[in-house]
């Protein structure tokens, strides 16, 4: 999939009104889905900032949209560097602000969880690095990553 037919894949999965057809968003995500391995790392950036914004909205369009939404988020979370997770995890917590809907918050923690997951198997200094950003973004009240430091207890020293 090149790049060109990646851009003319945006208006059909913006264009999510009450009348418009369902078919050609879900022929657009499940097209989505072929990207093999080796076009995906090389249309990673493209993917990251321009199609997943895209594939999280579109979590809260209609049912069928929506499953094939949440699968092709999980095939992007699955294939996705792990340099791109501050990026991703910005977009993760836009969709789960006070005016986002609900199934979209419910599609970003899911997506979200699958992710940090990855990130803990395959780069824990990574997700430590990240640690004060993630927290600071999922709760309301401030906490540094000392005070999170104190609470580990011995059963997650041995752990790592």
């Amino acid at each position: 999939m090149l790049i060109s037919s990646l851009e003319e894949i945006i208006p059909v999965l913006e264009d999510a009104h009450k009348k418009t057809p369902i078919e050609p968003r879900i022929e657009k995500l499940e097209n989505l889905l072929s990207i093999d391995k080796e076009t995906f790392r090389e249309r990673e950036p493209f993917l990251s900032q321009k199609i997943f914004p895209i594939v999280l909205a579109r979590i809260d369009d209609k049912p069928r949209v929506s499953e094939v939404a949440l699968k092709v988020g999980k095939f992007f979370v699955e294939h996705f560097s792990i340099q791109v997770f501050p990026l991703i995890c910005s977009f993760f917590f836009e969709n789960m602000r006070e005016h986002s809907k609900w199934r979209t918050k419910e599609g970003a923690l899911i997506l979200i969880n699958d992710y940090m997951k990855r990130v803990e198997f395959n780069d824990r200094d990574l997700l430590s690095a990240s640690l004060p950003e993630l927290v600071n973004n999922i709760t309301t009240l401030p906490v540094s990553y000392t005070h999170l430091r104190a609470h580990e207890t011995r059963h997650d020293l041995v752990c790592r």
